[in-house]
C-alpha cells in the first residue's frame, strides 16, 4: 500500500489517506511539471532550426529573422505537445538523432544546404520523439495494463 510519503509507509494518526486521490508524489508526471521543459526544448529548437533555415546571403537580419520564426512556429507546437502528454527527453534525444541522420543525408542527396536538411531532421526527429514514444509505449500500457503487454 502506498500512503504519499514513501513507499510502505503508514499514515500518521487521524489521517486520512484516499486510494483514489493523486499524492503529493504522483504530482511529478502531471501537465505542470512537463509544460515548462518542453518549452524551454522547443524554443532551443526553433533557435536551431531558425539558424538552419536562415540564407548566408541575407546577413544578420535575415539569421534573427529565422530565428523569430521558428521560435514563434514551434514553441506552440512543443507546448500543445506538452499538453498531450510529450516528455522533454524523449523529443531532445530523437530530435538530435534526427538532426545527425539529415547531416548524413545531405551527403547522398544532391541538395545545397546541409544545414536545411539538419534542420528538417531536427524538427522532424523532435515530433517524432514527442508523438512515437507516447503512442507505442505508453499508450499499450495504459489500455491493456502492464500483464497485457508484457505477456
Amino acid at each position: 500500500m502506498h500512503y504519499g510519503y514513501l513507499p510502505g509507509a503508514l499514515p500518521l494518526r487521524g489521517q486520512v489517506v484516499s486510494m483514489n486521490m493523486p499524492t503529493e508524489n504522483d504530482s511529478r508526471d502531471t501537465w505542470r511539471s512537463r509544460i515548462g521543459p518542453m518549452a524551454i526544448l522547443w524554443v532551443g529548437i526553433g533557435i536551431a532550426a531558425g539558424c538552419g533555415l536562415a540564407q548566408p546571403s541575407d546577413g544578420i537580419a535575415g539569421l534573427v529573422a529565422g530565428i523569430v520564426a521558428g521560435v514563434v512556429v514551434l514553441v506552440p507546437v512543443g507546448l500543445l505537445l506538452s499538453l498531450l502528454g510529450a516528455r522533454w527527453r524523449e523529443s531532445l534525444i530523437v530530435g538530435a538523432i534526427g538532426q545527425l541522420f539529415g547531416l548524413v543525408a545531405s551527403n547522398f542527396v544532391a541538395s545545397s544546404s546541409p544545414r536545411l536538411l539538419a534542420s528538417q531532421g531536427l524538427i522532424f526527429g523532435a515530433l517524432l520523439g514527442s508523438t512515437a514514444v507516447g503512442f507505442f509505449y505508453r499508450l499499450p500500457r495504459l489500455i491493456f495494463g502492464r500483464r497485457a503487454v508484457y505477456s
